[in-house]
This record gives structure tokens, sequence and C-alpha cells, in this order.
């Protein structure tokens, strides 16, 4: 396991880890928790399928279509960025898998890392960057088609805008 990235607030700091776990740690360098937030791909049911065995990645003759909640964890994608909006009470996070979410923290900031949730997948196999503008509310999403894509974060993480860098000459 080795550390991929690191945000912090006034007291707290998360660190990303190469198995999908963040720790919470508090300046004073006190261990305050694990959160393992690793998602699957959503049917837009609700509810997960996974169509693999749970634990050794292999083929399961009696588990496939198994609709699983969608904060099922599972330890694969390594966190390779993460971004924190303390005002938008956001935090995102972009795997190694090219996957990005969206995850809600809760007033305190990073202090209470088991209140932060998963909200939204906003990206999944094409993520390369993803930096935030929190006084513009908006989410920038550079993908390895060569685009570039805005989200507006006052409106759900709405996608507002694409624009190709080929376009740009």
């Amino acid at each position: 396991m080795t550390l991929s990235n690191i945000i912090c607030d006034n007291k707290h700091m998360i660190v990303g880890l190469s198995d999908g776990s963040l720790y919470n740690i508090s300046w004073k360098g006190e261990f305050c928790g694990v959160v393992d937030l690793d998602i699957s791909l959503s049917d837009g049911s609700g509810a997960d399928k996974l169509s693999h065995s749970l634990d050794n990645g292999l083929p399961s003759n009696g588990a496939q279509g198994v609709s699983l909640p969608m904060n099922y964890i599972r330890k694969k994608s390594a966190i390779v960025h993460m971004e924190f909006s303390f005002s938008l009470r956001l935090l995102f996070l972009l795997f190694c898998d090219e996957q990005l979410v969206s995850c809600s923290a809760s007033k305190k900031g990073l202090k209470q890392a088991d209140l932060i949730k998963v909200e939204k997948k906003l990206a999944y196999g094409y993520a390369v960057c993803a930096p935030v503008a929190s006084e513009q509310q908006i989410l920038v999403v550079g993908t390895k088609r060569g685009d570039v894509e805005l989200y507006d974060l006052t409106d759900s993480a709405f996608l507002v805008r694409a624009v190709s860098l080929y376009d740009w000459g």
C-alpha cells in the first residue's frame, strides 16, 4: 500500500492510498479512521451489479447479476488525485481506472471523514485530471480523449460544456 495524494483543511488531512481507501489524520498526528469508497459501475437503478466473485476477481457461477448497495466497498482502484472544496463541502476522487466521483462532506469539513458519502459518478474510464474552481462552483475534467468538460456544481454537477482541445488547433 502506498500514499497517492493528500488533501487538508484547518484541522485534518485525508490521505488517499493505493488500495482506494482514505485515511483521516489530525494535524496533531492522531489517526482518526479509515474510509473505503471505491465504487462499481452502476446500472442506474440505485444499486450496482457485480458479475465477479466478491473476493478474488474471478468469474463466479452463482454471483452474476447480484445487486449491491451504492456504498459497496471493494479495494481495487488506487486514488490518484483528490480535490476538496470546503465552501461547497465536496470531495472529488479520481481513481487509477480513470473513474471520477463526487462525494459530500460534513459541515465540519474533513473532521468527520466517516460522513463522506459518494454522491455521483462523473466520469468512468476517461478522466485524467479534475481541478475544482470553488468560487466559480465549476469542476473541470480533463479527459484522455483530449476534451475538457465543465460541470456546474450548483446544479448537481451537471455537465455544462465539453470542449475538444483538437478544435483549438
